[in-house]
């Protein structure tokens, strides 16, 4: 048996105005609010309006996470509203869900790399970060860790920049010797 909330004091639409304001102030629709929850938009629209007279705790917990409240603010006037999690850091975990949500297997893969990847750079302070940068450069340069892709090299070298002429330069060097070294 699901346990019931008993004691509030706020009514049932004050409970609703609360989740809605939240909601919109997170610029949250009743459908993503569900997707996070677990239940219909249409659910979310009828607490939101005070129509569940028997809102069910795991219900309100639920919806207190996916607005990133207190869950105990949405049905006390005294209770703070705060999280652990500012809500910037909220609405970019929520961003986060929805594109990975959109691609393909492959590319979420690829997706949670570079999240990964993300995550570690943030811990670093300012030099462990272009460290980090650096010793990415230098991965790049090695055969062995970069995408087998098919470049496509001119004979001039028409508006670019010098980096990438000397990387093409290199790229061209590089294939002559693999070429070399086959016959």
């Amino acid at each position: 048996m699901k346990k019931e909330i008993e004691q509030s004091d706020l009514t049932l639409l004050e409970i609703g105005n609360r989740i809605q304001e939240r909601r919109k102030e997170l610029k949250l629709t009743l459908q993503e609010v569900g997707d996070i929850v677990g239940v219909a938009s249409s659910t979310i629209q009828r607490y939101e309006k005070g129509l569940i007279a028997k809102m069910k705790l795991p219900v309100i917990e639920s919806i207190a996470k996916a607005i990133n409240v207190n869950p105990v603010w949405l049905i006390r006037k005294d209770a703070k509203k705060e999280t652990e999690l500012a809500d910037f850091e909220f609405i970019n975990e929520i961003n986060t869900e929805k594109v990975k949500n959109t691609l393909t297997f492959n590319n979420k893969e690829c997706f949670d790399k570079k999240n990964i990847f993300i995550q570690y750079f943030d811990k670093l302070n300012a030099i462990g970060q272009d460290e980090a940068i650096k010793r990415v450069a230098e991965l790049t340069e090695i055969s062995k860790y970069i995408e087998n892709k098919e470049y496509t090299l001119a004979a001039h070298d028409d508006n670019l920049d010098s980096e990438t002429a000397k990387r093409n330069l290199n790229k061209a060097k590089e294939i002559f010797k693999q070429m070399d070294e086959e016959e």
